[in-house]
């Protein structure tokens, strides 16, 4: 499965309100190193193709981020890296519940391709010409998302490609 990458986050690393800066947080963090360090490191190591390494990071940022009360939304696009980390070890499963938690907090097109290019991966193994069919309109409709996202060129160019194929495949 070809799946398209994000390497950025869109959050704002500044806390709500005093009140959550005297909370202390479990993960620990330096002093200075704020959300915005733990992210760029994450990304680093992703990079680099230290997978194992950038998604410990990534969760931990992802546990820092909730503990200081930032909105989901605003680090999506993590959820979508840790799915593409996920799907290039193996764990199609984990790499899909990334996906879909990233699209709970936010429509962000990559994870829309991702979810339709693992739906196309389930179709393969899908005996049932019912269940094949539903899925195929899945998959079309996450393309149809990303497209109509247009918010990034990379994605937007991947779902068009993937929904030229399917619909082939749904005619």
């Amino acid at each position: 499965v070809a799946l398209a990458t994000r390497h950025y986050c869109s959050y704002n690393s500044e806390r709500n309100n005093d009140k959550e800066e005297e909370k202390a947080p479990s993960i620990a963090l330096d002093k200075e190193e704020s959300l915005s360090v733990l992210f760029q490191r994450a990304l680093i190591l992703h990079r680099s193709g230290e997978v194992d390494e950038a998604l410990a990071t990534y969760e931990m940022f992802v546990k820092a981020a909730e503990q200081f009360n930032v909105a989901p939304r605003m680090y999506a696009e993590v959820h979508v890296n840790i799915g593409a980390i996920q799907l290039k070890k193996g764990n199609g499963g984990k790499a899909k519940r990334s996906f879909e938690t990233a699209l709970t907090y936010r429509s962000i097109g990559t994870a829309h391709v991702n979810l339709a290019l693992l739906l196309l991966k389930d179709v393969s193994t899908e005996s049932q010409r019912q269940v094949a069919t539903q899925t195929l309109q899945r998959a079309k409709n996450h393309c149809q998302d990303a497209i109509e996202l247009n918010d990034e060129i990379q994605s937007v160019s991947m779902a068009k490609k993937v929904l030229e194929d399917l619909e082939r495949m749904l005619c």
